[in-house]
């Protein structure tokens, strides 16, 4: 404020001062609202999770669906996952997943050798639903080559104890089974415990062996 006795041309300093540090204010007051409209909020759809990450490391993992709050960039990041969602990796198929998958790799990504020495072609699906989302997405380096790994890997274990008329034809349904189960199994045991596994297997499904 001017007082009794400042001049009219400190008065004037003093009111510029006064106008340039309001605008500052301002102006420091829109580009901070600007930093966290851009980047200070995310809206979650029914079944979609957001996995929070303040300073590159975990926080917290959201669920609710609706708009919701954090700290903007980069101290907050979010990533969002769709939780309730069957998916599907398929092994075997020429219109795989895999890019442009051919004949001869199709077959030759699922030969398994039987108990009884002889070689089965299996054609099959893995359905599964993202059990932890903060696993699934930062927990592996790459979560589907895990799941691809893991399931071939589980498949040749169970049918190798097998037959071959068992793994074409009389026991489908329990290798099917038994395979979940050791899939399962061996996708938990990369995590500490269960609950924080990244992936829920739904079922094996076995289309085609020859």
């Amino acid at each position: 404020m001017a007082s009794e006795g400042d001049t009219s041309e400190e008065i004037e300093r003093k009111a510029g001062r006064w106008v340039r540090s309001g605008a500052l204010l301002l102006l420091s007051a829109a580009v901070i609202a600007g930093w966290v409209g851009s980047s200070g909020w995310y809206n979650l759809a029914p079944g979609e999770a957001a996995v929070v990450l303040r300073f590159g490391q975990y926080d917290r993992t959201v669920t609710t669906a609706g708009f919701h709050f954090k700290a903007p960039e980069p101290i907050e990041y979010e990533r969002t996952i769709r939780l309730g969602e069957l998916r599907r990796e398929k092994f075997g198929f020429q219109d795989s997943d895999q890019a442009q998958l051919t004949a001869e790799a199709a077959a030759g990504e699922n030969a398994i050798q039987t108990a009884d020495n002889n070689i089965v072609n299996m054609s099959y699906v893995v359905q599964f639903y993202v059990n932890d989302p903060f696993s699934y997405l930062f927990g592996l380096a790459d979560a589907r080559s895990t799941l691809r790994d893991a399931a071939q890997s589980a498949l040749r274990e169970v049918v190798g104890k097998h037959t071959g008329n068992e793994a074409l034809r009389e026991n489908r349904a329990g290798i099917q089974r038994e395979a979940e189960e050791v899939l399962q199994d061996r996708l938990d045991s990369y995590f500490p415990t269960g609950e924080q596994s990244a992936f829920r297997i739904d079922k094996i499904e076995i289309q085609d062996s020859k």
